[in-house]
């Protein structure tokens, strides 16, 4: 099978299978369960031959766990920000230390620990953001372009592909 696809490659002209959304559903599936199911390919009860299970890997990629964002709303990432933030308040109210510079290096460290929770924050937000603007483009160019011109798309904007 793998020699036929390479001879249709072989005479210099990109080969494009047909592809419909109904056919990418269980690879979506399976991309969704691995947040979820870090090892979803790697367990017993997985139905799939290893060749199988290691071309998946290659075409949806391999997540490492489950993304924070989607672990936690944005409701509940505010909370615990709150309840950490809290929960720093009351501990440095219980040190029993009269020495005023104990207490500026408490009140000091609880207001940097604020500062790196806020911008903790606003970077999963922005993460959230822009997955969320990437999947927009990437429904419209695919129901806008043809598999042709999203190639060429693909191709003049590789350089910034990687850009963070």
């Amino acid at each position: 099978m793998r020699q036929q696809y390479e001879a249709l490659i072989m005479n210099g002209k990109p080969y494009y299978p047909t592809l419909t959304d109904a056919q990418l559903v269980p690879f979506r599936a399976l991309e969704a369960q691995l947040g979820q199911f870090p090892d979803l390919l790697d367990r017993q009860d997985c139905p799939y031959p290893p060749h199988i299970r290691t071309l998946v890997r290659r075409l949806i990629g391999e997540h490492v766990g489950p993304v924070v964002d989607e672990a936690m709303g944005d409701d509940d990432l505010v909370q615990e920000t709150i309840n950490l933030y809290r929960e720093i308040q009351r501990a440095s109210t219980n040190v029993n230390t009269s020495d005023p510079k104990d207490k500026m290096a408490i009140f000091k460290t609880s207001a940097d620990l604020l500062t790196k929770l806020v911008a903790l924050r606003e970077k999963a937000v922005n993460i959230r953001q822009m997955s969320q603007f990437q999947k927009a483009v990437v429904e419209v160019l695919e129901s806008v372009l043809e598999p042709a011109q999203r190639s060429d798309f693909v191709e003049k904007i590789g350089n910034y592909t990687n850009v963070q």
